[in-house]
């Protein structure tokens, strides 16, 4: 079972009851808690934070292993006796008893969960209005408690992640706070929101608003403007890319599954890999090739809409069109016109701050096979030799792998391929030296970089 089908299941996500026993007349439900949710030998870190407010509880789920952050998860006390919450990404019911030590333990169908008090994580917040022109967006720098200076790492999202309320963008923040790590979300720009002269902002206009923001996190009390680094993922990377570009003094630059060569070539290459992937023929291919070539055309010149349109209808009821976007007026091709040529090469030749890229094996919108070699020669060509890359096996476009047995017999929990997470932690410690977590039960290691799970290299 993939992510996307995970994602599915929480829409009809399973009630489980949480069984307070006999010590439910003394043991208070409100606070937080950590433990693991294990099955097969397999431990999965959860967090929950249950609070009350007019005698009505609510509860927040964190999952460390998926930077699946404070997310709210309906909980109800049907008596003194009971409390019913409902677990996401079909986890499954799991019936728990409080034990004389006052945790929470239980296990059912192969599942076993344990949960103990813990004490709740303390930060600060700031809000911030930033932008490069009359277009202004908002973002909210944390910063972990009892750090100070603190480093920073402005995360950029990708398509779609591009607002502080999406979970899989914001649940980064408490993964850096449990290092020590100050970081800076916000709402980006919509993608169609004209500037002044009516075009409509590019990948550098989208920078220019990043820059706007570091300028405003360095002034901040508390922040340490010398460790400043980025995260782009996806989109993100080449927003992340033209910020680099601009700031030789950032502390680290880390892209998430990022494509070196432009939006356009990425879309070509994606579909194609796509399809191949698939089990597509030759034939096929180069249909949709001779497609996109026209689609690039018409949103770049603005010309030969109705060809566009036509070559549409003439592939009604091919295997290719169904990888291919089919715009519905020429004004959803204007994003195109102002992105697909943003070179990223030419970026990133100007960058000499340490480096770390990751793909998935599987990923077949940003295929590191062709990105890794390019991404690392216009680095080589910047003078920049601090670059280190891994590849994840059997991970995807979120650097994630699926829920249950792997090729080898193996099972795993869904979520970050094993190492991701850790070679990212590497890499932050090392270019901005920080403390031990802040996080209660948030184990911090200090791994050397674990280089590729599969077919990259350090």
């Amino acid at each position: 079972m993939n992510y996307r089908t995970l994602s599915r299941v929480l829409t009809a996500s399973v009630a489980s009851m949480l069984c307070l026993s006999a010590h439910a007349e003394t043991l208070d439900p409100v606070g937080y808690w950590s433990g693991h949710l294990g099955f097969r030998g397999k431990n999965l870190q959860v967090r929950i934070l249950i609070d009350a407010e007019d005698g009505r509880l609510s509860s927040r789920l964190s999952i460390p292993a998926l930077v699946y952050a404070n997310q709210p998860m309906p909980i109800v006390r049907d008596d003194d006796q009971f409390l019913s919450l409902e677990l996401p990404f079909g986890l499954g019911p799991v019936n728990l008893a409080a034990t004389d030590m006052g945790e929470l333990t239980g296990s059912q169908d192969g599942l076993s969960l344990r949960l103990v008090r813990s004490q709740v994580p303390q930060y600060s917040s700031v809000q911030l209005n930033v932008g490069a022109d009359e277009v202004k967006s908002e973002g909210t720098l944390y910063l972990p408690e009892g750090t100070e200076p603190a480093p920073v790492v402005v995360i950029v999202a990708g398509s779609g992640n591009a607002n502080r309320e999406n979970w899989s963008y914001a649940s980064w923040v408490e993964y850096y706070l449990a290092l020590g790590v100050g970081a800076f979300v916000y709402d980006r720009r919509p993608d169609m929101a004209p500037l002044s002269d009516g075009s409509i902002a590019g990948i550098e206009d989208h920078a220019k608003d990043v820059l706007d923001a570091i300028g405003q996190i360095r002034q901040q009390t508390g922040v340490d403007p010398d460790r400043v680094g980025i995260s782009g993922s996806s989109r993100g990377a080449w927003i992340a890319m033209a910020v680099a570009s601009e700031l030789p003094d950032l502390a680290f630059l880390l892209l998430l599954s990022p494509a070196a060569v432009t939006p356009g070539e990425q879309e070509v290459t994606s579909v194609l890999t796509g399809m191949r992937q698939d089990g597509l023929g030759a034939a096929a291919l180069a249909e949709a090739r001779a497609y996109l070539r026209l689609y690039f055309y018409v949103a770049h010149t603005g010309e030969g809409w109705e060809i566009l349109q036509r070559a549409i209808a003439a592939g009604s009821g091919s295997d290719w069109l169904q990888y291919v976007d089919q715009p519905r007026a020429a004004s959803d091709l204007l994003w195109w016109r102002s992105n697909m040529n943003f070179d990223a090469i030419e970026h990133l030749q100007k960058i000499e701050v340490p480096v770390l890229a990751l793909w998935g094996e599987r990923d077949f919108i940003s295929p590191w096979a062709d990105y890794e070699l390019k991404l690392k020669s216009a680095l080589m060509a910047a003078g920049n030799d601090d670059v280190a890359t891994g590849v994840f096996d059997r991970a995807d476009h979120r650097l994630e792998i699926g829920f249950g047995e792997n090729d080898a017999g193996e099972w795993n929990w869904f979520g970050l391929a094993p190492g991701v997470l850790e070679m990212i932690e590497s890499f932050v410690y090392r270019t901005t030296p920080v403390g031990s977590s802040k996080f209660p039960g948030t184990p911090v290691s200090h791994p050397e970089p674990v280089g590729s799970n599969a077919c990259g290299d350090q």
